[in-house]
């Protein structure tokens, strides 16, 4: 504005000389104004040499961040400090200091406190473990007096079954003395009845054929029997009216010849499974007749085998009655099987008690049993104890490596301070003017909403500005207490972005 006014002033008095034609002392009015405006002219090309001078020398800044809401919020009176000397060595070697530090840190605790309160803790682990052995050992010595009392009483039942079956071969031998001579008639008589049963059986096959035959050769009209089975013998203790009704639609062979006194008739022959309308036939009669002589032979045979087979078993029962007596045995095929059930448990108990000896499998489930119930006991006493004693561990060093935290803040602004150039703050809308020479600045700002920004920035030598906003802050959003450069230590920072 001043040199454009110089300007318009000059143009002006140029102007009134030329046109007016001015008197002396008017011309010394103007020589003396454009005086005056030299020297005006002179003043503003000094102030200029001087702002050129100071652009040199300092570097103009605003700090400030952009809200979501798109309010800006500037920086004030934050403290920014500057460093000629190129920052990330500096951070590197503080890093590798403290991190040495805090990989030396050992397991074990300095606190005196925290010592005692270990001591007692182990102490107490001690106390639980030998208590716990001493319960382990109670507990087997237990299961070994329950397997003891087991073994006993297995071996007792098994020598009550030995005992008992130590008399059962005389037993038996006694018993087969006795019924051999009856079974090996019982095996004769059996042996005959199942002959007699088969010649039978063949006389009833011929009977069947010799009748078909007479069917065939005579022509007669009547179909070929398929049945055997023939033969029925009718005792002569039948009235003849009676043999009459019983009889009626069956084959009758032979003379019935009336007895006078008594209406009875004479034996007579009568056939099953046989038409009766061949009842007439001679040939078959006489066949019939002959046939069934031989039938009431062997059917006499069989009924008197079959008696002397019945009077034996009953002779055989009758011998083995002192036996049962002497032994208290009322069947012998009900105390066989019983015999043969013991046995069976007999093997049964010798197995049980190999189980429940040393090394078996039924007295180790017994210490096993009390064993892990005595440990699941203490366990959980230890267990607890041994958390406890953890987190002790874990507390008292977590004290230790917050030290080492609080001090490497501390040596954090001691490195810095020391290499540090100079020191400004920003105003009131975060303006700020850091030396030309800066390389590194380096600013944080606690907010009260607990926002936690730092800036850790490379000047760019090229731009005449220095701006510190959302873009290029090194941190945000974090709540850290004054702690933040602790992130290098824990890896949660990095010098990558700041190189």
């Amino acid at each position: 504005m001043k040199t454009h006014t110089l300007f318009f002033t000059l143009l002006a008095a140029t102007f009134a000389v030329a046109l007016s034609g001015c008197d002396n002392n008017r011309n010394k009015e103007i020589i003396a104004a454009i005086e005056a405006s030299k020297e005006s002219a002179e003043s503003v090309k000094l102030l200029n040499d001087i702002k050129q001078a100071v652009s040199l020398t300092y570097r103009n800044g605003e700090a400030f961040l952009v809200m979501t809401s798109d309010d800006v919020k500037y920086m004030a009176d934050m403290g920014i400090v500057c460093f000629t000397n190129d920052l990330p060595p500096i951070l590197a070697e503080w890093i590798g200091k403290h991190r040495v530090i805090l990989n030396n840190v050992s397991t074990n605790i300095t606190d005196p406190k925290d010592i005692e309160d270990l001591r007692k803790i182990d102490d107490e682990i001690i106390a639980l473990k030998k208590e716990r052995e001493d319960q382990i050992a109670k507990a087997v010595l237990y299961a070994n007096k329950i397997a003891q009392e087991k073994i006993i009483s297995i071996t007792k039942q098994i020598k009550d079954y030995e005992e008992s079956a130590a008399a059962i071969p005389a037993i038996e031998d006694s018993y087969k003395n006795i019924v051999k001579p009856f079974d090996d008639a019982v095996v004769e008589y059996e042996k005959q009845i199942e002959q007699l049963e088969k010649e039978i059986d063949t006389l009833n096959t011929e009977s069947l054929a010799s009748i078909n035959s007479v069917i065939v050769n005579e022509n007669l009209k009547v179909k070929k029997l398929e049945k055997t089975n023939f033969f029925k013998h009718v005792f002569d203790y039948h009235t003849l009216k009676t043999f009459q009704l019983e009889y009626s639609d069956l084959f009758v062979a032979g003379v019935a010849k009336k007895n006078e006194r008594s209406q009875k008739l004479d034996e007579h022959y009568v056939l099953q499974n046989i038409e009766k309308s061949l009842q007439g036939n001679s040939s078959i009669s006489g066949f019939i007749i002959a046939n069934f002589n031989k039938y009431k032979n062997l059917k006499n045979t069989l009924n008197q085998i079959e008696n002397l087979l019945e009077v034996k078993k009953s002779e055989k029962e009758k011998s083995l009655i002192p036996w049962k007596n002497r032994y208290s045995i009322k069947d012998y095929d009900s105390w066989s099987s019983d015999n043969a059930e013991n046995r069976l448990t007999l093997s049964k108990l010798e197995t049980e008690l190999t189980s429940f000896q040393e090394g078996g499998d039924e007295i180790k489930k017994l210490k096993s049993v009390y064993v892990a119930l005595q440990s699941e006991h203490f366990n959980g006493k230890l267990t607890s104890a041994k958390s406890e004693r953890a987190e002790l561990i874990q507390k008292s060093l977590a004290k230790i490596i917050e030290n080492i935290y609080s001090n490497a803040a501390v040596d954090f602004w001691d490195v810095l301070g020391n290499t540090a150039s100079k020191v400004v703050r920003t105003g009131s809308r975060g303006n700020f003017a850091v030396p030309a020479s800066t390389k590194w600045v380096l600013a944080e700002k606690q907010r009260n909403n607990s926002e936690h920004v730092v800036w850790c920035l490379r000047v760019d030598q090229d731009k005449p500005d220095l701006i510190l906003s959302n873009s290029n802050a090194f941190l945000l959003n974090s709540s850290t207490d004054g702690q933040w450069m602790i992130g290098f230590l824990t890896g949660k920072l990095s010098l990558n972005p700041l190189k």
